[in-house]
């Protein structure tokens, strides 16, 4: 099934981090994609350009989101 929506989203500050579900064959994928949200002329944006300062942010919020998964995936083994 596709889903329009992410499962969840990891967000620190500006920095989001969405997990999205992926049915295969073989069973559920897990994909992330990584954005950071800013306002332009009163209009919410979003880019995939980082800053030095947000580097580590970034890499906190695919730790978090790595670790959601992980949990999905232990929770489904049983």
């Amino acid at each position: 099934m596709i889903n329009a929506k992410p499962l969840t989203q990891i967000c620190l500050g500006a920095i989001r981090a969405s997990i999205w579900e992926n049915a295969t064959s073989s069973g559920t994928r897990y994909n992330v994609t990584v954005g950071r949200v800013y306002q332009k002329d009163g209009e919410w944006k979003t880019s995939s350009s980082f800053g030095q300062e947000e580097v580590l942010i970034l890499c906190k919020a695919l730790d978090m989101a790595y670790m959601w998964i992980a949990e999905q995936k232990a929770t489904r083994a049983g």
